[in-house]
Protein backbone atom coordinates (compact mmCIF):
# COMPACT_ATOMS: atom_id res chain seq x y z
CA UNK A 1 0.00 0.00 0.00
CA UNK A 2 2.86 2.34 0.78
CA UNK A 3 4.26 1.76 -2.72
CA UNK A 4 0.93 2.70 -4.32
CA UNK A 5 0.76 5.94 -2.35
CA UNK A 6 4.33 6.79 -3.36
CA UNK A 7 3.52 6.14 -7.02
CA UNK A 8 0.43 8.34 -6.89
CA UNK A 9 2.22 11.19 -5.11
CA UNK A 10 5.12 11.10 -7.54
CA UNK A 11 2.89 10.87 -10.60
CA UNK A 12 0.91 13.84 -9.31
CA UNK A 13 4.13 15.77 -8.77
CA UNK A 14 5.20 14.91 -12.31
CA UNK A 15 1.92 16.27 -13.65
CA UNK A 16 2.25 19.48 -11.63
CA UNK A 17 5.85 20.02 -12.75
CA UNK A 18 4.82 19.35 -16.35
CA UNK A 19 2.07 21.96 -16.13
CA UNK A 20 4.48 24.48 -14.59
CA UNK A 21 6.91 23.85 -17.43
CA UNK A 22 4.03 24.20 -19.87
CA UNK A 23 3.00 27.57 -18.43
CA UNK A 24 6.50 28.98 -17.89
CA UNK A 25 8.12 27.80 -21.13
CA UNK A 26 5.14 27.54 -23.46
CA UNK A 27 6.65 29.51 -26.34
CA UNK A 28 10.26 28.58 -25.83
CA UNK A 29 10.26 24.80 -25.56
CA UNK A 30 9.03 21.95 -27.70
CA UNK A 31 6.53 19.61 -26.10
CA UNK A 32 8.97 16.70 -25.83
CA UNK A 33 11.46 19.03 -24.14
CA UNK A 34 8.86 19.98 -21.53
CA UNK A 35 8.16 16.29 -20.87
CA UNK A 36 11.87 15.62 -20.55
CA UNK A 37 12.28 18.55 -18.15
CA UNK A 38 9.37 17.35 -16.02
CA UNK A 39 10.74 13.79 -15.98
CA UNK A 40 14.19 14.98 -14.97
CA UNK A 41 13.03 17.31 -12.20
CA UNK A 42 10.61 14.76 -10.77
CA UNK A 43 13.21 12.01 -10.95
CA UNK A 44 15.83 14.03 -9.06
CA UNK A 45 13.34 15.20 -6.43
CA UNK A 46 11.90 11.78 -5.66
CA UNK A 47 14.89 9.53 -6.31
CA UNK A 48 15.99 9.78 -2.69
CA UNK A 49 12.47 8.91 -1.45
CA UNK A 50 11.85 5.91 -3.72
CA UNK A 51 14.57 3.30 -3.59
CA UNK A 52 12.69 0.40 -5.19
CA UNK A 53 13.48 -0.10 -8.89
CA UNK A 54 10.06 -1.52 -9.74
CA UNK A 55 8.35 1.51 -8.21
CA UNK A 56 10.50 3.84 -10.30
CA UNK A 57 9.71 1.82 -13.42
CA UNK A 58 5.94 1.92 -12.88
CA UNK A 59 6.04 5.54 -11.88
CA UNK A 60 8.01 6.94 -14.79
CA UNK A 61 7.09 4.67 -17.66
CA UNK A 62 3.46 3.76 -16.99
CA UNK A 63 1.66 5.94 -14.45
CA UNK A 64 3.07 9.40 -15.21
CA UNK A 65 2.60 9.38 -19.01
CA UNK A 66 -0.95 8.07 -18.62
CA UNK A 67 -1.82 10.88 -16.21
CA UNK A 68 -0.24 13.49 -18.45
CA UNK A 69 -2.07 12.21 -21.54
CA UNK A 70 -5.33 12.24 -19.57
CA UNK A 71 -4.65 15.83 -18.47
CA UNK A 72 -3.77 16.85 -22.04
CA UNK A 73 -7.05 15.35 -23.25
CA UNK A 74 -9.04 17.28 -20.65
CA UNK A 75 -7.19 20.49 -21.54
CA UNK A 76 -7.89 19.97 -25.24
CA UNK A 77 -11.57 19.32 -24.52
CA UNK A 78 -11.94 22.60 -22.63
CA UNK A 79 -10.02 24.54 -25.28
CA UNK A 80 -12.27 23.15 -28.01
CA UNK A 81 -15.35 23.85 -25.91
CA UNK A 82 -14.19 27.42 -25.23
CA UNK A 83 -13.74 28.01 -28.97
CA UNK A 84 -17.22 26.56 -29.65
CA UNK A 85 -15.82 23.71 -31.72
CA UNK A 86 -17.67 21.06 -29.72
Amino acid sequence: MNEVITILITASAFSIIHWLALVLFNRYMLIWTRYLLAYAITYFIFYSVVSDTHTLFYMFYIVSPVLVLFAEGIKSFFILRKNNQI
